[in-house]
């Protein structure tokens, strides 16, 4: 077990009392704030950090905060790597185990489209067009990270919901030339 530095000055006479394994890294404290939809209150908090994972316990005490946290990390030893995540709401790569309610992150974060969620503008289009020629003959030597990212979110939108034209006209989604980025 790791503590966290701030734990290890001689102010601090509190040491877990449990059998934490090697690679977890653990902090206390006797007044940790918590923010809930039904009432914020303080409480004293034990967290533990095993890899990938976060644990908290609360409780009246130190101690008893721990304890409460150390029964969360033996039942995610019993799950084992048989964890069933189930993301729920989170978009942050976060998700809780079924089997053993353990909070990891075991998943790529989800970034939403938001207002891409629409078919391309004609002129859009046009960029993305103009955009591939220019590459293709080898106008455009480098592109910087954000002119990458604008072209591969157009490609996204043009290939789920197609183009608009100038009279306003749905077009097709152009699956084919989105894959192979011609537009």
């Amino acid at each position: 077990m790791k503590i966290a530095g701030h734990h290890l000055v001689e102010r601090d006479p509190y040491r877990p009392r449990c059998e934490w394994g090697e690679d977890v890294t653990v902090q206390w404290g006797d007044c940790g704030s918590v923010f809930s939809p039904h009432g914020s209150y303080v409480t004293a908090f034990f967290e533990a950090f095993p890899k990938g994972f976060f644990i908290r316990g609360e409780g009246k005490t130190v101690s008893d905060a721990e304890l409460d946290a150390f029964i969360k990390y033996e039942r995610m030893l019993a799950c084992g790597n048989n964890h069933q995540w189930r993301r729920g709401s989170y978009l942050n790569g976060g998700a809780h185990c079924r089997v053993c309610g353990q909070f990891g992150t075991p998943f790529k974060p989800i970034n939403p489209l938001g207002h891409m969620l629409k078919p391309l503008t004609w002129w859009e289009k046009r960029a993305l067009s103009d955009h591939d020629l220019w590459v293709e003959k080898r106008f455009i030597q480098r592109e910087t990270p954000d002119e990458q990212k604008l072209f591969r979110q157009l490609r996204l939108r043009l290939f789920l919901f197609g183009w608009v034209n100038k009279e306003g006209e749905p077009q097709p989604a152009a699956k084919e030339a989105a894959l192979v980025g011609k537009g």
